[in-house]
């Protein structure tokens, strides 16, 4: 009944590696502007200052949604546009030009102090790429593209802020997210894996709505129900989470199932949340995995969406296609993923959740799945200072090395216990 398609618990709940040891693979004049360069890294661009770099340098990477701590650039007024959005890194464009991310020279973890004195002495280490040796904090690890630094700089990733207690003040949280029932859902960006894109050409894919929400889980193991934000074990009162399940029906629809040792996950929406782009009028929540707490094994695609919709009676994400050829670049997936959203015809949707078919695991590919985000969706909802931007990015100045409004439509079954079908498209 389930399959391992998707890997086991390890390759959803793995931390997230914000920041990293990269190799610059392409520089190109910015052409609107004479001190600006296009930085090509994995399949990002970053908007760097002019010969900041050359292609085959080292440098550390933080993606989108990475939060840097203050001490990491304290004292260095080139990054004073990173104050402005608080340290957290968003999809910017710099005189017309897409920039996703930020560059430093990985001369950077020479330079904060605070990190020797607080965690490691220095170290010497020798980089793969140059051949030098460079002194570092973190023992005799090897320089080399790939390499997590989060925690070393105290990364930390960008979430919406959840109220902690309900209207009568009573806590919202039991205990942390329980990552021994289910692993937490976070699918790979596609602009870090641009060479398994490449390798998996010709391999059918299951394609859905990533939908902009509240992350929602919850569980029926041991008889036991529960029901979990992103990061937390909820009380079962009045918040969001808890009241929109018990509206829904949810643990009596799985009891009279007769479903054991299940876990249902999938984006919470409506009023309050994320805005309520898609203007429904009613809590609702989109599923889109389900996940066998026994075998430790998430269903298929097609199983899955069977299942929540046909036994349960409740909402699977948006389908945008269930059978697609990977033939694209990843330029070309990224385009896809541009559009509306289903759910509203007048909201851009914020991309697209790529899942392998049964046919990948017999071709020998193992686990794919993978997620494009929407850069028109970024750009408009997904930044804190304005999308087109005036300003220079922030300029590294540290050593480098020298050697080298309209209610939604589709089917949407409501906290109300309402549901409305109408014609969707899905460009």
């Amino acid at each position: 009944m389930v399959d391992d398609m998707f890997g086991d618990e390890t390759s959803y709940d793995g931390p997230r590696k914000l920041a990293s040891v990269v190799v610059v693979k392409q520089v190109l004049s910015h052409p609107n502007a004479d001190r600006l360069s296009l930085a090509k890294v994995k399949g990002w661009q970053v908007v760097t200052a002019l010969d900041e770099y050359k292609a085959g340098d080292l440098a550390i990477y933080c993606e989108i949604d990475s939060i840097l701590p203050e001490k990491v650039v304290e004292g260095r007024p080139e990054y004073g546009i990173l104050k402005e959005k608080k340290f957290t890194i968003k999809t910017a464009r710099f005189r017309g030009e897409l920039s996703q991310g930020i560059l430093f020279p990985v001369g950077l973890l020479n330079n904060v102090k605070y990190l020797h004195d607080e965690h490691f002495p220095a170290h010497t280490v020798s980089s793969k790429e140059s051949g030098g040796e460079l002194q570092y904090f973190f023992g005799d690890t090897l320089l080399e593209p790939g390499l997590d630094v989060t925690s070393i700089l105290g990364v930390t990733k960008h979430e919406p802020p959840i109220v902690c207690v309900d209207k009568f003040g009573r806590p919202q949280f039991v205990r942390t997210f329980p990552t021994h029932i289910v692993p937490r859902t976070d699918e790979e960006r596609v602009q870090n894996i641009p060479d398994l894109i490449d390798k998996w050409q010709g391999i059918k894919l299951f394609i859905t709505e990533k939908v902009d929400g509240s992350s929602f889980t919850c569980y029926l193991v041991d008889g036991q129900f529960g029901v979990c934000s992103r990061n937390h074990v909820l009380a079962d009162n009045d918040n969001v989470h808890s009241s929109t399940a018990r509206a829904l029906c949810i643990e009596q629809k799985l009891r009279a199932a007769g479903l054991q040792n299940i876990a249902l996950q999938g984006e919470l929406l409506g009023p309050g949340l994320q805005a309520n782009r898609y203007r429904l009028q009613q809590h609702t929540i989109c599923f889109f995995n389900v996940y066998n707490t026994t075998s430790r094994q998430f269903y298929n695609s097609c199983e899955a969406r069977a299942l929540v919709e046909e036994t349960l009676e409740l909402c699977w994400v948006p389908v945008v296609a269930e059978e697609l050829v990977l033939a694209h670049s990843l330029e070309e997936l990224l385009s896809l993923a541009d559009g509306k959203s289903q759910l509203n015809p007048n909201a851009p949707r914020e991309g697209l959740v790529f899942r392998a078919l049964e046919e990948a695991r017999e071709l020998g590919f193992g686990p794919i799945s993978f997620k494009c985000i929407s850069n028109e969706w970024l750009l408009k909802y997904d930044t804190k200072v304005p999308a087109e931007s005036g300003k220079n990015p922030p300029q590294s100045k540290v050593p480098k090395n020298k050697k080298k409004k309209e209610e939604g439509t589709g089917k949407i079954n409501t906290a109300d216990g309402t549901s409305s079908t109408k014609e969707v498209s899905s460009a």
